[in-house]
């Protein structure tokens, strides 16, 4: 009777204690003193006032949990705490369960604990605290993740074992990772993820107004769908994906092409898979939703990544370039289906296959510089999968996503690529570049089956023939010596010329 009376006004003291029980018979409490240069931050599902941030379970793909979603919940009330200096740096560690409203945390008989060599007691929760630390110094591509580790209690860290039951934490030393959060740092609540960021780091991102000015200056240019030619307008406000609005738009994740919401190219009366007008690619046609959450983006590398370059596939979500790479590497605990890489915004699992896909507007927004800016001449070549390009002097490549369409559009417009060009006073360079287009127009067999425009390093221009052509490596200003069919077909496409036909000059237009 003493003993329950000695353990109820611990547990009933005015200071935070955390008790252990071993067995019926034997309980051990552990005192927690105040501390007066740091501060502690409770997250949980619980909606009691010592809990600060109340998390819920994450939906993909939904804003709105229902009351009956919110019963089956697999966080606990009291998930984690986080205790953060006062001072300088200003660091923070996390801890897994939290202290109810009696200030006590009960780990019961069946859960699991131990005592540490130390003497010290420590243990895990039920449905366990998983962290993950990133692998650099800062939040951006070249970071690279790590395997998710368990952190006990006491602020201890251990590697997973094949199952929490026969994993013997007693005997296994603590990981060399800490508790330590750092910008980047993933937080595992076993039904919500949460991504730590720093106020450095935060410095160095994106933010939520540059995020809108962007897409102001993207809708500024008024993209215009290829097929009903309408101009396009990117909402700030999400929509369904069967919306009737022709202004919304949607990208073939396959090729990237942009268009409107229509009708043409669907197969076999399926509206997931259609027809590109452009490229004849078979795929999923899904709208595209900005992605206004700053704290998502990583650090660009350079200050003219545009943040309306690229979209996450199945959802669409709209980010730049190094937010996509960096998030279709990383994985995340997926409910029971293990580890999957998810859409930052929505949390929907990204595609194996192309998690991402780079957004090409009818009207070439993006301009050449952009398209290379991070990528090299070499890369573009190997990328291209064709020939040898020259290391000097324009060039152009003829590409296409299939081999037949190609010969029907030589024979559309008259065997343009046939004719000799005319014999001008050529430069030595001028003479190489000509003798390398003669030898790719000869050279059919080096064209692949591949969809030409996913050559991230290529400037293309879009047109409505199967036959893509494709301009790569080129300078702001230059000159290419080529028939005077061809130049008039590039005319007729839409490629800006000036001077003779047989001489044609590249611009920035």
């Amino acid at each position: 009777m003493n003993i329950v009376i000695y353990f109820q006004k611990l547990t009933q003291a005015d200071f935070h204690s955390i008790s252990y029980t071993l067995s019926r018979n034997q309980t051990v409490v552990v005192q927690y003193a105040h501390d007066e240069d740091s501060d502690m931050f409770q997250i949980g599902r619980s909606s009691e006032s010592q809990i600060d941030f109340i998390v819920m379970d994450t939906v993909p793909g939904t804003k709105i949990i229902d009351d009956i979603s919110a019963s089956q919940s697999t966080i606990s009330r009291y998930a984690c705490r986080i205790v953060v200096l006062r001072h300088p740096p200003y660091t923070a560690r996390i801890y897994a369960a939290g202290f109810d409203s009696s200030k006590n945390i009960f780990l019961g008989e069946k859960s699991i604990k131990w005592k540490s060599n130390h003497n010290e007691m420590d243990g895990v929760t039920t449905n366990g605290i998983l962290l993950m630390h990133i692998d650099g110094d800062q939040f951006n591509i070249s970071s690279k993740p790590t395997k998710w580790k368990e952190v006990s209690v006491c602020g201890s860290v251990f590697d997973l074992g094949e199952g929490r039951l026969k994993y013997n934490y007693q005997t296994a030393s603590p990981s060399n990772t800490d508790n330590i959060l750092k910008d980047g740092t993933l937080i595992d609540l076993c039904g919500a993820t949460l991504l730590w960021r720093s106020v450095e780091g935060l410095k160095h991102t994106p933010t939520r107004r540059f995020l809108e000015f962007e897409l102001d200056e993207l809708n500024s240019k008024k993209p215009q769908c290829p097929v009903g030619l309408n101009t396009l307008v990117i909402k700030t406000s999400t929509f369904s994906s069967i919306s009737s609005n022709f202004s919304n738009p949607y990208v073939y994740v396959s090729c990237g092409h942009v268009h409107g919401n229509h009708q043409w190219g669907v197969k076999n009366d399926n509206n997931q898979l259609r027809e590109c007008p452009l490229c004849r690619t078979v795929s999923p046609l899904i709208p595209i939703i900005p992605g206004l959450e700053s704290s998502f983006y990583v650090i660009p590398n350079n200050d003219n990544e545009s943040t309306t370059s690229h979209a996450f596939h199945p959802c669409g979500h709209m980010t730049s370039q190094s937010t996509a790479l960096y998030w279709s590497k990383i994985k995340v605990p997926y409910g029971t289906k293990g580890l999957k890489a998810v859409c930052p915004f929505c949390s929907i699992a990204l595609s194996e296959i192309r998690p991402y896909v780079r957004l090409i507007f009818q009207d070439s927004i993006y301009s050449s510089r952009d398209l290379l800016s991070s990528t090299t001449q070499s890369e573009c070549s190997s990328t291209c999968r064709h020939v040898p390009m020259p290391s000097k002097g324009n060039y152009f490549l003829v590409m296409s996503n299939q081999q037949e369409p190609i010969e029907k559009a030589e024979e559309q417009n008259n065997n343009v690529f046939d004719e000799e060009p005319q014999q001008d006073t050529m430069t030595s360079q001028e003479q190489t570049t000509k003798h390398d287009i003669h030898a790719w127009r000869r050279n059919r067999s080096y064209i692949y089956q591949r969809n030409p425009l996913s050559a991230r390093p290529c400037r293309d221009r879009l047109v409505r023939t199967p036959t893509v052509i494709a301009m790569c490596g080129l300078p702001a200003r230059g000159k290419t010596y080529i028939s005077k069919k061809l130049a008039r077909y590039l005319q007729w496409i839409g490629i800006k010329t000036k001077g003779r036909n047989s001489i044609l000059n590249f611009t920035n237009a």
